[in-house]
């Protein structure tokens, strides 16, 4: 700093310059001192271990960090964890692609399976139709034919005749292989 007998001596505006001279001197200094600080060796090391997690406790007194290490390779990890996902993720679309097929091949047999019990319920209808039309003949044709053949009725009162029966024998046939031949066989 400047010496305090020659401000004395000084204006107030060259006081104030000398002043503000001798400020900028010591931070300029100060500056210097830090610099120099700061490209030793020993300050290099400090900064190595706090970059490591290390924490200062006085004297030589430096401790680790505690828990788990830092990961310095961190972009190497990053790296293998995203290949390990890119991989896990292809296998999953290779999984998912696979199901697809599945479900695809589910919705073609379940068509597949509606069309087949469609035409099993028609052909089911089909022979429903047939049995009822058999019914209708064993009921109005040979039940009361047969009624009168046992009862000794004549042909000639009630106009039908013992052998009418084979006719509807034959009627009978004939409804059954229509029902076969259109859905049963």
């Amino acid at each position: 700093m400047t010496d305090t007998n020659k401000l004395k001596e000084l204006s107030p505006l060259e006081k104030a310059c000398a002043e503000i001279k001798a400020v900028r001197e010591e931070r300029e200094r100060e500056e210097q001192e830090q610099k120099s600080r700061w490209r030793s060796p020993e300050l290099s090391a400090v900064r190595t271990l706090e970059a490591l997690g290390y924490t200062y406790h006085r004297g030589e007194m430096w401790k680790p960090p505690i828990g788990k290490a830092p990961d310095f390779d961190l972009i190497d990890s990053l790296r293998a964890e995203v290949e390990r996902l890119r991989k896990h993720t292809e296998k999953a679309q290779g999984h998912a692609l696979k199901m697809g097929n599945h479900a695809l091949q589910g919705i073609e047999d379940a068509a597949r399976l509606e069309g087949e019990v469609d035409r099993l319920k028609a052909e089911n209808e089909a022979l429903r139709s047939a049995l009822q039309a058999v019914h209708a003949e064993v009921d109005g044709n040979i039940r009361p034919l047969t009624r009168d053949l046992v009862n000794m009725v004549s042909g000639v009162k009630n106009g039908s005749h013992p052998n009418d029966i084979y006719d509807h024998c034959d009627e009978i046939d004939r409804i059954i292989d229509a029902a076969l031949e259109g859905g049963g066989r």
